[in-house]
């Protein structure tokens, strides 16, 4: 479980594993296309991700920034708490500048090649598909549990 690094800590279930992995695979496979073979050779700098995630920005304000009203059968609705905009900033800037000593949003690097870029839309998968059960969803930027 997140923040457990004692040894009966991996015994526990994962609250929501299931819609997690979910949310990751629909993210992985069907909003970022990773293993699409449509893309030209790339630079591969946070300049290049930027861009890259900017064109998934209908994508990603249609599935992944989309919240539940309660109080009407879950119907969805866009989420006013995340905007893409501010989604963008923030990645910029942890992603560029870090958030602490030495800490970055990883989405890759000029030395890692595809490889290293690969690896950066997976962790930022990773990250919504996590926001999206934690907080997305209700529209709120208090973890739920």
């Amino acid at each position: 479980t997140r923040g457990c690094d004692d040894y009966y800590c991996s015994t526990h279930a994962i609250f929501m594993m299931e819609e997690r992995r979910k949310n990751f695979e629909f993210l992985v496979h069907n909003i970022f296309g990773l293993g699409s073979t449509t893309q030209s050779q790339p630079r591969y700098d946070y300049d290049h991700f930027e861009k890259w995630v900017q064109s998934k920005r209908t994508r990603i304000e249609g599935t992944v920034l989309v919240s539940q009203n309660n109080y009407v059968e879950g119907l969805p609705y866009f989420s006013q708490s995340f905007t893409f905009d501010s989604f963008i900033s923030a990645l910029r800037v942890t992603a560029r500048f870090g958030v602490s000593d030495g800490l970055f949003f990883y989405v890759g690097d000029p030395v890692s090649g595809e490889r290293g870029f690969r690896a950066g839309v997976v962790n930022l998968a990773a990250f919504l598909a996590n926001a999206m059960v934690e907080s997305i969803v209700y529209d709120s930027c208090d973890e739920t549990y």
